[in-house]
């Protein structure tokens, strides 16, 4: 009768030292390619090519619109259109409602003229913020009786790949969409890796960028 056996051997291949180097190396690698290279994937600037169309997401910081009002006047654009959903705070203290309308009304005061003017405000502040922007602003554009065949949309930092997204799912693929980011100053954006918000902002845009790209962000086919 033969003897029972609790422990059975076995021979376990491990890899080398010198493969085991390899493999860490390629690992620090990977990783430092990621650290120096997700920022400028996210933070892309395409512009379209003769847009009809000019458009700056309202949420952007004022120090930005500088540069969006020189483009607009060297530019091909037509319009310029402002972007915003419902303020969170300080609604009741202003006529205005939306991040759309304070950048437009910050517009005029810089000298653009309401004929030159697209608002897509929305009031709906707890979902899908940057599509349902988009959709308020092809809205406008439709009243308008603008035709759009292409348009670059202004947004800040590594925000940029997602909107540039999202637009073009707005607009359809008959729009040429193009995209430029403007850089954020609560971090050093070539150095992001070095400060909290930099982290927060890459890590959460990132996370995001990915579930607009696989889930639509979880809209439905209604929306």
């Amino acid at each position: 009768m033969k003897r029972f056996k609790w422990i059975r051997r076995r021979e376990l291949p491990v890899p080398t030292w010198p493969v085991i180097l390899l493999l860490a190396l390629g690992m620090l690698v990977a990783g430092l390619a990621f650290v120096l290279g997700v920022h400028p994937f996210l933070a892309v600037s395409e512009p379209a090519d003769e847009p009809d169309l000019l458009v700056v997401e309202g949420w952007m910081a004022d120090y930005n619109l500088p540069t969006v009002v020189e483009e607009f006047r060297k530019g091909p654009y037509q319009r310029i259109g402002a972007t915003g959903i419902a303020l969170d705070q300080g609604s009741f203290l202003q006529e205005y409602k939306s991040f759309g309308e304070v950048t437009a009304a910050t517009l005029r005061k810089m000298g653009i003229a309401d004929s030159e003017l697209l608002v897509g405000a929305t009031t709906d502040t707890r979902r899908h913020r940057t599509y349902t922007a988009a959709k308020a602003l092809k809205q406008a554009v439709n009243e308008s009786g603008l035709e759009v065949d292409s348009l670059t949309v202004f947004s800040q930092a590594a925000h940029a790949r997602r909107t540039w997204m999202t637009f073009q799912k707005v607009f359809g693929e008959g729009v040429d969409v193009g995209i430029v980011a403007l850089p954020d100053e609560n971090y050093d954006n070539d150095r992001w890796w070095g400060s909290s918000s930099g982290i927060k902002t890459v890590g959460m845009e990132l996370i995001a960028y990915v579930h607009e790209l696989l889930l639509d962000s979880g809209r439905s086919a209604t929306e």
